[in-house]
């Protein structure tokens, strides 16, 4: 399925060989109950389960780099009174 494939290279952005190949096992899933149910929402739902499901055990490193940057840190030097 062109959909599985393309729904994998799309998450090449994250940097990790583990996400393409996940998202890709991902989008076949995702692409299956397309096809069988015909809508969209059910698909929908089940990329966002999964997506909760693969954060709750722990692989979310692999398809979040985080929206904000830290914060620089600043160090206060001790002034003498």
């Amino acid at each position: 399925m062109i959909g599985a494939v393309a729904f994998g290279f799309v998450h090449i952005v994250f940097g990790s060989w583990f996400s393409v190949a996940a998202s890709g096992v991902g989008g076949w899933i995702f692409a299956s109950r397309y096809s069988r149910t015909r809508s969209l929402f059910t698909a929908s739902v089940e990329h966002s389960v999964y997506g909760i499901l693969v954060f709750t055990v722990g692989l979310g490193r692999h398809f979040y780099h985080g929206a904000v940057q830290a914060a620089p840190t600043r160090m206060i030097a001790a002034t003498p009174a």
